[in-house]
């Protein structure tokens, strides 16, 4: 009715008035429902509310019988059971695709890392993978060992090559060492100062260069020298040589950023320093003067510095002077093989100062 009480239209259907709650959502639905009816599903059936005439509602419930009970359960139960086997299909076939395909293929890629790494290639193909994964295994494990001997080939041939390359260096240094000597007993042969000297002065060249070739042999690396190494060894032999190692008249000091330089350049570079200790020992400490020679080789980015010189009593340069010895010739052409800038003086001691760039900087 209009007053919110409700009448049932049947006079004996053991009817039962619904919650007050349900029956003012219906209103409230219906009234802002642009609809005639309006209704309201449950698990046990249905609910509609409806205008009639004369401003009363009609309010009509259903409930479900047993029949449709038992079919509604059914039916839950059959989409339920369905959901299952389809969770579970989803289930058995993620699982064989891992078992079939995916865990084959983590197991290839473990085995190509581990190849990668150690050299060892297990590719474990079984019968249960597909033909297609057994055929990729095995097309590995074949190519990995026909690498592994091309490997093994190569290792081989570099390593004869190495000690071949040992042996030549070896070789020349012998050689080298033989004509010095040779030069040595040649020079003590001679009067003449001047022509004795000159044998000297091709004796430390020669020596030099010896040197070289006995660092390239005692390194690891026959394509690169260690300059500090090697700029320290070549030093000192060379003031034994000159007869000044025991004596205490003249120091030596040596210094040197330690990195590696090409044969090419290190060749150059070991004469220019040769050839200006040599004729700092000889002609800038006279009448037993004490001094010292320095020789310094710093390197910044691929700029590489050589600074050799000494506190004696200097050297004039000037061409109108008279011409240039074969020494200050030998320099000028190092520098230029080595297309490095050459600067020296000789006030207050003589000083000679070579900027080049390093062509090949390797660290072994």
């Amino acid at each position: 009715m209009h007053d919110g009480e409700l009448f049932p239209v049947c006079t004996n259907c053991n009817w039962e008035p619904p919650p007050p709650e349900l029956v003012f959502r219906l209103k409230e639905k219906l009234e802002k429902s642009d609809r005639s009816v309006v209704s309201f599903p449950s698990m046990q059936g249905g609910y509609a509310l409806g205008g009639i005439a004369g401003g009363a509602d009609i309010f009509v419930s259903t409930q479900r019988t047993p029949m449709e009970a038992d079919a509604l359960r059914a039916m839950v139960f059959q989409i339920a059971a369905l959901l299952f086997l389809l969770a579970a299909g989803l289930v058995g076939v993620t699982l064989a695709a891992n078992i079939v395909l995916v865990w084959p293929l983590r197991r290839l890629t473990h085995s190509v890392r581990k190849w990668q790494m150690e050299g060892v290639f297990d590719g474990r193909v079984t019968r249960s993978m597909p033909l297609e994964l057994q055929r990729l295994g095995q097309a590995f494990t074949r190519a990995t060992q026909r690498l592994s001997r091309h490997e093994a080939r190569l290792q081989k041939a570099m390593a004869h090559q190495e000690l071949l390359m040992k042996e030549i260096h070896h070789r020349v240094k012998n050689n080298l060492q033989i004509v010095a000597s040779l030069l040595n007993l040649q020079a003590n042969q001679i009067a003449h100062p001047e022509v004795k000297a000159e044998f000297a002065l091709a004796r430390d060249r020669i020596r030099a260069l010896a040197t070289l070739h006995r660092t390239l042999y005692a390194e690891d690396t026959l394509t690169s020298l260690n300059m500090a190494v090697f700029l320290k060894d070549l030093c000192e032999q060379t003031f034994h040589v000159a007869g000044e190692a025991d004596a205490g008249r003249i120091q030596l000091q040596v210094e040197s950023d330690s990195f590696w330089m090409d044969p090419d350049q290190a060749v150059p570079l070991a004469l220019i320093v040769t050839e200006v200790v040599t004729n700092s020992i000889k002609y800038a400490f006279p009448d037993g003067r004490e001094g010292v020679i320095h020789v310094r080789l710093t390197k910044n980015g691929s700029l590489v510095t050589l600074s050799v010189g000494d506190n004696g009593i200097g050297c004039s340069f000037d061409p109108a002077s008279g011409t240039p010895g074969i020494g200050l010739k030998l320099i000028h052409g190092f520098a230029r093989q080595l297309k490095a800038s050459l600067s020296y003086s000789g006030k207050e001691g003589v000083l000679f100062t070579l900027v080049m760039h390093l062509d090949k900087a390797q660290n072994p």
